[in-house]
């Protein structure tokens, strides 16, 4: 999997520094990639030059569901859908993406849009 990251200006304002840091630091067992533009109409990301920022974070292998919608989520683990990409935003929203490994392998990630399968991950 690759990010093509966007180019920003990232203000010193504090409180948005320690948001990014926030948003980069992680969770166990997550991988962090980078941040991509969120072209969706809801905005759930850290704005930063008029751009809707979200940190992507993926997890392969998972065949444990980790979205708020289980049932949803386990017909795509049992049709083997095992590799997961995390869109994460603020305030306890963010979306996630579950991919085929040889999907996960190929991807190129360039801005996130809601797609329907789409999956909301508490966080």
């Amino acid at each position: 999997m690759k990010i093509i990251n966007p180019v920003i200006t990232i203000e010193t304002n504090p409180s948005t520094l320690s948001m990014i840091k926030y948003m980069c630091l992680g969770f166990r067992h997550w991988k962090f990639h980078g941040f991509v533009i969120n072209e969706d109409d809801y905005k759930f990301g850290l704005t930063l030059d008029d751009k809707n920022l979200l940190s992507v974070y993926s997890k392969q292998d998972s065949i444990t569901t980790e979205s708020d919608s289980e049932e949803k989520e386990q017909g795509l683990i049992d049709k083997g859908y095992s590799s997961i990409i995390l869109f994460y935003g603020k305030d306890n929203t963010s979306y996630m993406r579950r991919f085929l490994p040889e999907e996960y392998n190929q991807l190129e990630i360039e801005y996130y849009r809601f797609q329907p399968n789409d999956l909301y991950y508490n966080s």
